[in-house]
């Protein structure tokens, strides 16, 4: 643990794993960002498949930073057959605020969970281009971009 009381990447994996398998949605986890999800109403997400290289490594350093600074949720966003699709958040511009978290590490699941539908990457090069995958790019909020995670 450092000063803030979070516990590093790989014991913080492992409380949410322990933490899904309380919620009844024991599953391995696949990692992803905003630019890898396509929210489709409240039941169903589109995901890239398989997850692009680097996502752990970005998404480990996106923990990393939000350790640093007190505070980093690890939340599922959504469920496959064989899967529990989760990302890494905190937030990182005063613009990202939440109000009543300021510290400490968050554990979530979406409520209620969406069904992942998983996208081949060649497919998912297409949907890039349609406005409404521009339009949930740009107003989803808790879900950091690769370019976030990079900076």
């Amino acid at each position: 643990m450092n000063v803030s009381g979070i516990p590093d990447f790989a014991e913080a994996v492992k409380e949410f794993q322990s933490f899904l398998r309380n919620e009844g949605v024991a599953k391995p986890v696949v990692w992803v960002f905003r630019d890898d999800l396509w929210e489709r109403g409240q039941a169903r997400v589109l995901v890239r498949w398989p997850e692009p290289n680097r996502t752990r490594e970005l998404v480990e350093k996106v923990f990393a930073e939000g350790r640093s600074k007190g505070l980093v949720e690890i939340v599922a966003v959504a469920q496959a057959a064989d899967r529990i699709v989760a990302t890494v958040w905190y937030p990182k511009y005063e613009d990202e605020e939440v109000q009543g978290w300021s510290e400490n590490m968050k554990l979530a699941i979406r409520q209620p969970l969406p069904w992942a539908t998983r996208v081949p990457s060649a497919l998912w090069n297409a949907l890039t281009w349609l406005p409404g995958f521009r339009r949930y790019q740009r107003h989803a909020f808790g879900i950091g971009t690769r370019k976030w995670a990079a900076s």
